[in-house]
């Protein structure tokens, strides 16, 4: 598959087609999707680039049908392949902060699961992590201009700071 391709040229070119697929209401749409999440996600950080990856998730989660059962496995496996690595995995952080970022394109229904997702995460996560993911966190949260979906992640944002012990001062920058 040319989502396996070492040539960076050619593997972000197989990315632009996916991305173009799923803006398209093509019938193969929905048997596609699970096999680009399965190979590029298996093959990251090796020969999957994170930009091209990114760029295609935001795609599945902001054009799709927010009931599609294609957003809720693309932000599934996306949290799976963040569990499942090694923590000294280079790439898990950046796949995390993918995540985080996504918070800016799932539609409004989905947003409470994402949340829920990065709220796991966080939690899970040594507390000096916390720490630095609710910083960013913070970062992603303060950046977005949708009011109404500012106002459920500020919300959130507040109860995990709670929860964890982080004062305000502590997440801020």
């Amino acid at each position: 598959m040319l989502l396996e391709n070492s040539d960076g040229r050619v593997n972000t070119a197989a990315h632009r087609v996916f991305q173009s697929i799923i803006s398209k209401p093509e019938p193969l749409r929905d048997e596609i999707i699970p096999l680009y999440l399965k190979q590029s996600l298996e093959n990251y950080p090796k020969y999957t680039q994170l930009n091209s990856f990114a760029l295609s998730a935001a795609a599945m989660v902001s054009k799709l049908p927010p009931d599609n059962p294609l957003v809720v496995h693309c932000l599934q496996s996306i949290k799976e392949k963040i569990r499942s690595s090694p923590e000294q995995d280079s790439g898990v952080p950046y796949m995390v902060i993918l995540f985080f970022e996504l918070i800016s394109y799932v539609h409004r229904n989905t947003l409470p699961l994402l949340l829920t997702f990065i709220e796991e995460f966080v939690k899970r996560s040594p507390k000096k992590m916390q720490e630095l993911w609710c910083k960013l966190l913070f970062k992603v949260i303060s950046k977005n201009y949708d009011y109404s979906r500012k106002d459920v992640c500020v919300k959130w944002y507040l109860q995990l700071c709670a929860e964890l012990g982080l004062n305000k001062k502590n997440s801020k920058h």
